[in-house]
């Protein structure tokens, strides 16, 4: 590097080399490949183990692209065990880490690419790429291991990253401190009644973090048929900067599709009720089915970067709500946490007659039940400690 002196007087700078390599350790890229390799449920194979070099403050995992039969890699589970964690320190399926929630009824041509992070460019969705950073100040030990309904199987496998790569929050050039961790709040598929509040993620107090991405997979019977649609489209998300009790939470997205950037229903409540697929870089829907038998599937994603970050201090959440009790101007208004209870499930619990009332009057959104959905979601969020 080069340091111009400039001097008055008019003189001439001076040009003087500055050594930075006793400032910062260099960076190093390490990278392994499995080619045909077999993987089962209860033998899950090993694709990566790696140790720091002497003198490196952390390394980055940046890259994995995995391959398989259609199907099969879809469901595969992906294990990091960072720093010596007898436990995975983070795990996710290949097709839900990027909010495909669906990949087996996805049609043999449904790509998508989410701003370069993470996707399928594979037909039959039979390979899907992350380019997620994922820290880590030790060690790191990847492991593949199909899905315990699912059989062996023969991949492909393809992991990179480097040693003491500057960390910021993709899609930014917002600075992750050293220290944090990427950490993954995952739901699997659980049933939620109307009004129910469902957190996307809890940060406890104590830490502070910045939510990379988040994923929601909703299946529902809709009364009326599946063209009726269903009422928790309805419902609102509000995002909590800390932990406390008294925070009443930002309105972060005035209906389901709104947290996703999309608007009436997806498409299908636009005057041509058919719903329109994207997938940019800051958010898209991956999957959206209505069948004869009353069932609707859907997926979608949403990032957060330097033009949208979404940080919090002394912990923090993202919560949704199953619908709204409250249609009009105010449908965003949560139930106070006096009235759960003591219920600290994260449900909102309805035990009055006057709750009861609410339900029954409100009845229908647009002329759709409120009914109970079946949803799953993802959280990407990097914490560090308070300092």
């Amino acid at each position: 590097a080069t340091v111009l002196l400039i001097f008055e007087g008019g003189s001439k700078p001076a040009a003087t080399k500055t050594n930075h390599a006793s400032q910062q350790p260099k960076m190093k890229t390490f990278s392994a490949g499995f080619p045909g390799t077999k993987a089962c449920p209860s033998e899950p194979l090993q694709i990566l183990n790696y140790s720091l070099s002497e003198g490196s403050t952390h390394g980055v995992l940046h890259h994995l692209f995995v391959v398989g039969q259609p199907g099969w890699v879809s469901g595969l589970w992906i294990e990091y065990y960072l720093d010596g964690d007898a436990e995975p320190t983070v795990k996710y399926q290949a097709s839900r880490m990027c909010g495909q929630y669906f990949p087996e009824r996805a049609a043999p041509s449904d790509v998508y690419n989410a701003g370069g992070l993470c996707g399928t460019n594979s037909a039959d969705q039979t390979g899907w790429f992350n380019n997620f950073p994922i820290p880590f100040y030790q060690s790191a030990r990847v492991l593949v291991r199909p899905a315990n309904t699912s059989h062996c199987g023969w991949g492909w496998y393809t992991i990179r990253g480097t040693e003491n790569l500057p960390l910021t929050l993709p899609g930014s050039s917002l600075p992750i401190p050293s220290g944090a961790r990427l950490k993954v709040y995952s739901r699997e598929w659980e049933i939620a009644k109307p009004l129910d509040l469902v957190p996307l993620f809890a940060a406890p107090a104590g830490t502070s973090g910045l939510v990379m991405q988040v994923s929601m997979g909703i299946r529902t019977n809709c009364v009326g048929g599946s063209a009726a649609g269903g009422g928790y489209i309805e419902g609102c998300a509000r995002f909590f900067s800390d932990s406390d009790e008294a925070n009443e939470g930002n309105v972060v997205g005035t209906g389901f599709e709104d947290l996703f950037d999309s608007s009436f229903y997806f498409g299908e409540d636009a005057p041509l009720h058919k719903p329109l697929f994207y997938a940019a870089a800051s958010s898209g829907l991956t999957h959206f089915e209505r069948t004869d038998d009353g069932l609707e599937r859907l997926s979608a994603y949403r990032f957060f970067s330097s033009m949208d970050p979404m940080a919090f201090e002394d912990g923090g959440s993202l919560v949704w709500m199953v619908g709204t009790g409250t249609p009009g101007p105010n449908k965003c208004d949560f139930p106070s946490k006096k009235r759960r209870d003591g219920d600290d499930s994260g449900r909102a619990i309805y035990s009055t007659a006057a709750d009861a009332a609410l339900l029954l009057g409100y009845g229908r959104v647009a002329g759709r039940e409120l009914t109970a959905v079946n949803v799953s979601t993802y959280a990407w969020v990097y914490e560090w400690a308070n300092q």
